[in-house]
């Protein structure tokens, strides 16, 4: 049961890992909003969507009863890691610079699927009277 519901976050994985490799080469030199650069946005949107389909799938496993309670710990766990070796394969050997916005623009990524996970599934109420 582990793999069927994390196989999609498993291929988006190594989907993102190849993108990642040749950024550099395709993605435009534009800026959002007029400040922030498109890279940071694409790395940003990147693991919303890879966080987010992480933590669905941890949550939906039967295997682990650790990682069903405890889904968005892993999830994070899990993405974090993923961000790091990205940077770290691109620095090492691909010979271009560890950008630690880059890194940042990940790690808010994330935040931010895990939050869209709590809105939906855990149905968190961000505008209800605080008590």
């Amino acid at each position: 049961m582990y793999s069927r519901y994390n196989l999609f976050a498993f291929l988006l994985g190594i989907i993102l890992f190849f993108l990642n490799l040749y950024r550099n080469q395709s993605l435009p030199d534009l800026q959002m909003a007029g400040w922030l650069p498109f890279d940071k946005f694409a790395h940003c949107v990147q693991f919303i969507v890879l966080s987010f389909i992480t933590t669905v799938g941890f949550a939906k496993q039967s295997k682990s009863k650790m990682i069903q309670y405890n889904p968005m710990q892993y999830s994070i766990i899990i993405c974090g890691i993923f961000a790091i070796i990205l940077e770290l394969w691109q620095f090492y050997f691909l010979y271009q610079y560890f950008q630690i916005l880059d890194s940042l623009a990940n790690f808010i990524g994330i935040s931010i699927g895990i939050l869209i996970f709590l809105l939906i599934y855990k149905k968190i109420n961000l505008f209800s009277k605080i008590n």
